[in-house]
């Protein structure tokens, strides 16, 4: 399942930075260092301010200075390496984008994920699915 938070008016420069800086971009590679490195100026170019993880699981590593790397086991895998490169508080984060997702269906509209109301009300929100009536919510979707 892929969730999009879709912003509705523009964010303001100062907002986006503050947003980039708690950001990290999470990258797993294989065996692909001129890939990499291509894909890692890009984002250094476009957004400076954007933290970068690297975790590697090549046969040969390539390790870096200018990103935060982390040496996987050889060969473990897609999802074992996204896996390894999560924390809990990673993990915390995910399931509050979850949650905001299931918010924003019902309701019906977009949240604002910066709203410190919104992010409150996450901390002790319930979906309607997990108190047994998403069937109902499911139905009447339009």
């Amino acid at each position: 399942m892929i969730y999009r938070f879709v912003r509705r008016e523009p964010v303001s420069s100062s907002k986006s930075s503050d947003l980039l800086s708690q950001t990290t971009a999470l990258i797993k590679t294989f065996q692909r260092p001129k890939d990499l490195d291509r894909l890692i100026r890009s984002i250094q170019r476009y957004y400076p301010e954007l933290q970068i993880m690297v975790g590697d699981d090549g046969l040969e590593p390539s390790p870096r200075s200018d990103v935060d790397y982390l040496r996987l086991p050889e060969d473990i895998g897609l999802s074992a390496g996204r896996n390894a490169m999560l924390s809990w508080e990673y993990g915390l984060e995910v399931q509050r984008l979850v949650m905001a997702s299931y918010l924003s269906a019902e309701r019906g509209r977009t949240i604002d994920l910066t709203d410190k109301t919104i992010l409150a009300e996450l901390d002790s929100y319930v979906p309607a699915i997990q108190q047994g009536k998403g069937a109902a919510q499911l139905l009447h979707a339009g």
